[in-house]
């Protein structure tokens, strides 16, 4: 899509199955708050993220996503195979 204005960025977001902030652990990335975990969650769609714990305690807080080992191509495979077929609970 190349660059898009902020409101159809929201657009194409709101349209997903899932947002993805799967981050390597590193000192940079543990205790950081990544904007594009809360335009998901704005945007109501579900999110499948690191599980770092700060994260994992947003993600549980809020019940809006899937903590998954960001190394683990499989976790995150199963994270969203669990939401497309399960939309109810990923609504």
């Amino acid at each position: 899509m190349g660059s898009v204005s902020h409101d159809i960025a929201r657009e194409e977001i709101s349209k997903s199955n899932a947002g993805l902030a799967c981050l390597h652990s590193s000192p940079y990335y543990i205790d950081s708050l990544p904007t594009k975990m809360f335009e998901y969650m704005q945007a109501g769609i579900p999110v499948i993220c690191s599980n770092f714990p700060l994260w994992h305690d947003i993600i549980e807080k809020n019940e809006c996503g899937i903590t998954i080992d960001p190394l683990d191509p499989e976790d995150i495979a199963r994270a969203l195979n669990y939401l497309v077929s399960n939309p109810e609970i990923a609504r």
